[in-house]
């Protein structure tokens, strides 16, 4: 099936068939909207970097898209480059079509000065990504989630359906209640602390990365711009913002979402970033679980890798690893790059925003 196939660039007027090629290869229904806030507005790079495989007669099936991001690496600002969305029609699987558009594409990334790559493909994918992609596997992204509604078997629909909505109150109350009283020590005596839901992110936001961003050797950067494109701006979610102040000052943010997936409404936490040296950091991720709580949610999930103060806060209110955890892939662009620190997950920071998940 690989007759009369051509790697080539993204060119203007492909996004109707991308946007197509994704919904066929991942069974999401995305607006063009999504596609063009992902893409085209992207806050950090005016080029869109994807590479596409196409039919003698123009029919589009395949591509790799990069995502361009920046990252600090210790106190150097980088531009990196995350795979996302890398899709093949189900008729032209083989992996000579996915390794060249990823070799196209990359070589251009190169050439725009990105100086490395990273993903987060499933376990299976890895796998092959190892075998034939020349994937370099630095562990695992642990997704923590906790479920309302577990398994409930009952006969009779009635008496199921009253039963399951009893139980379901039951276990929200409790975790309700377990949550309200978390962090005791933390809400006694904390001055000047404050907790307020913000409409964007402002210049305070750029002020906090200048004083948080030393404490974590990788990490994404999180100016104001870049937030407010990520979340504000963004089309397929509405996202709950919270700050935490201390004496006026912020030091710390929540961003979280709730969603309705299989016809059930469930919470996800997207970021959290809180000064290592703050207290705070308890009571603020106690609010917005409350605040998920109270919509009702059946389940939320956040991610967090072991070493982070976040990781240990959800794991102490009975948050487990779910199998679906994705993995962290990293591909170095640059032989100047800092290859000790790059390939050491405990020296990076990342949440579910900082990946694709989601596919957004």
């Amino acid at each position: 099936m690989s007759t009369g196939i051509q790697i080539r660039h993204y060119r203007q007027g492909d996004e109707g068939q991308l946007n197509e090629l994704f919904r066929t290869v991942f069974g999401v229904q995305r607006p063009l909207e999504g596609w063009y806030w992902k893409f085209r507005d992207n806050a950090v790079f005016d080029r869109i970097l994807i590479s596409v495989a196409e039919r003698e007669d123009g029919l589009i099936v395949g591509m790799y898209p990069l995502l361009v991001m920046e990252y600090q690496v210790r106190d150097e600002l980088f531009l990196a480059v995350q795979s996302v969305e890398i899709s093949i029609h189900p008729d032209y699987r083989g992996r000579w079509i996915v390794k060249r558009l990823k070799s196209f594409v990359q070589q251009t990334a190169i050439e725009s000065g990105m100086r490395f790559g990273f993903g987060f493909p499933t376990r299976e994918h890895a796998k092959v990504g190892i075998h034939f992609m020349g994937y370099s596997l630095l562990g695992e992204l642990p997704i923590l989630g906790i479920s309302i509604v577990r398994g409930f078997k009952v006969k009779g629909r009635i008496v199921r359906g009253v039963l399951v909505r009893l139980a379901y109150l039951i276990r929200l109350v409790h975790l309700y209640l377990r949550v309200t009283t978390w962090a005791k020590k933390e809400r006694e005596g904390n001055g000047g602390f404050q907790l307020v839901e913000l409409e964007g992110f402002s210049e305070d936001f750029d002020r906090l990365w200048k004083n948080v961003s030393a404490d974590y050797p990788v990490i994404a950067h999180r100016s104001s711009r870049y937030l407010n494109w990520r979340y504000v701006d963004n089309p397929m979610a509405d996202f709950t913002v919270i700050g935490a102040k201390r004496n006026g000052s912020l030091i710390g943010y929540l961003v979280f979402t709730s969603l309705m997936e299989g016809g059930v409404r469930n919470g996800i936490i997207f970021d959290f970033i809180c000064r290592k040296t703050e207290s705070g950091g308890k009571l603020l991720l106690r609010e917005g679980l409350l605040k998920l709580l109270r919509r009702r949610v059946k389940s939320i999930r956040c991610g967090a890798l072991p070493h982070t103060s976040l990781y240990r806060y959800l794991i102490s209110l009975g948050f487990v690893k779910w199998e679906s955890s994705p993995v962290v892939n990293f591909e170095a662009l640059d032989e100047r790059l800092d290859a000790v620190t790059m390939s050491d997950l405990g020296a990076w920071y990342l949440s579910i925003g900082d990946t694709d998940l989601l596919g957004w």
